[in-house]
C-alpha cells in the first residue's frame, strides 16, 4: 500500500474522495458502482483510421458527460485512455483522475504541460482549460 504523503492532494484527502463520490453519484445509470484504483483496460496501438475514430467518439463523448457535469479531468493524454477489449459501445475510457475536479477552482500549482494560456486570469482551470490543453496537444 502506497503512504498517504505520497498521493497527490495529500493534504487534501478529504476533497478528493468528495470529488470521486461526487462523480460516482452523478453517473449511477452508466455502471459506476464503486471507486476501483486498480487497472481494468490494457495498453493499446491504434491500427488503423477506424479504431482512431472510435477512439476520439469514445473520448468526445466522455469529455462531453465531464464538462456538462462541471467536471475537468485535467491531465488528458494517451497514457490515461484505456481500451476496453470486449466492449462494443465506448471501448476507450478516460482513467487516472488524480488531477481531475470541479469546474473553474482555483489552482495552487501547475502541471508540467500547462503554459500561460491554460489557466484563466483568476488562476482558475476550467473546461475551456481542458479543451486548451487537448488541441495543443494535438498540434
Amino acid at each position: 500500500m502506497i503512504p498517504l504523503k505520497y498521493l497527490p492532494y495529500e493534504g487534501d484527502v478529504d476533497d478528493r474522495v468528495a470529488f470521486l463520490q461526487g462523480m460516482k453519484e452523478k453517473a449511477p445509470k452508466l455502471g459506476t458502482e464503486r471507486i476501483v484504483f486498480e487497472t481494468r483496460g490494457r495498453d493499446f496501438q491504434l491500427r488503423n483510421e477506424n479504431e482512431v475514430r472510435a477512439m476520439v467518439y469514445s473520448v468526445v463523448t466522455g469529455l462531453t458527460w465531464l464538462h456538462k457535469n462541471s467536471y475537468v479531468h485535467r491531465d488528458i493524454w494517451l497514457a490515461n485512455i484505456l481500451f476496453l477489449p470486449g466492449v462494443r459501445d465506448y471501448r476507450y475510457i478516460f482513467t487516472d483522475f488524480e488531477y481531475g475536479n470541479a469546474s473553474g477552482l482555483k489552482v495552487s500549482e501547475r502541471l508540467k504541460d500547462w503554459d500561460d494560456s491554460t489557466l484563466t486570469k483568476n488562476n482558475k482551470y476550467t473546461v475551456k482549460s481542458d479543451l486548451y490543453i487537448n488541441l495543443e496537444r494535438c498540434l
